[in-house]
Formats: structure tokens, sequence, C-alpha cells
């Protein structure tokens, strides 16, 4: 569950970035950890 809730304040966090029009390097470190995230759940089946 940590995990999920980890990958929710990710997207937030995202989010508030693209609607600010800041910090282009920081929204890619985001979608690389969210993409991580995602990869791993599909890896091992975790419900989403």
């Amino acid at each position: 569950m940590d995990l999920l809730n980890t990958k929710v304040e990710l997207r937030k966090e995202l989010i508030l970035l693209k609607k600010l029009h800041e910090s282009k390097e920081r929204q890619l470190e985001l979608l690389e950890k969210i993409e991580e995230i995602n990869q791993f759940l599909t890896e091992h089946k975790i419900q989403k």
C-alpha cells in the first residue's frame, strides 16, 4: 500500500508542477519514478 500512496503523492506533485509550468527536470524525474512504480506493480501483479 505504501507504494501506491507514494505513487499518488508523486502524481499530485507532478500535476501541480505542470499547472505552474515549473521545473521541467523535476517533472521528468517524477515521471520516471512513477513509471518505475508502475513497472514494479506490473511485474509483481499487484492490484492498483
